[in-house]
């Protein structure tokens, strides 16, 4: 089986969003290390809404746990 670097990519921006949109998977955050950015979904009403898009220089909110954040600096640490 060939390798391809944009299966897992491919994977998480269409078959697992629609999946998790559709069970009902509150907050979904997809990660792209290699342009250090972190795209945040909240499901609103049954559709996911793009809540923002951070940096590794961002504090990002939590949806699900209001008052709550995580570093993207920690994000892309590990």
């Amino acid at each position: 089986m060939k390798f391809s670097p944009f299966s897992t990519s491919s994977k998480d921006l269409n078959q697992k969003f629609n999946l998790y949109q559709e069970v009902g998977v509150r907050e979904y955050w997809i990660v792209f290390p290699g342009d250090r950015i972190i795209e945040c979904f909240e499901l609103i009403n049954g559709i996911y809404t793009k809540t923002g898009v951070y940096t590794e220089v961002d504090e990002i909110p939590i949806q699900i746990f209001p008052g709550h954040f995580l570093s993207g600096k920690e994000i892309f640490e590990s």
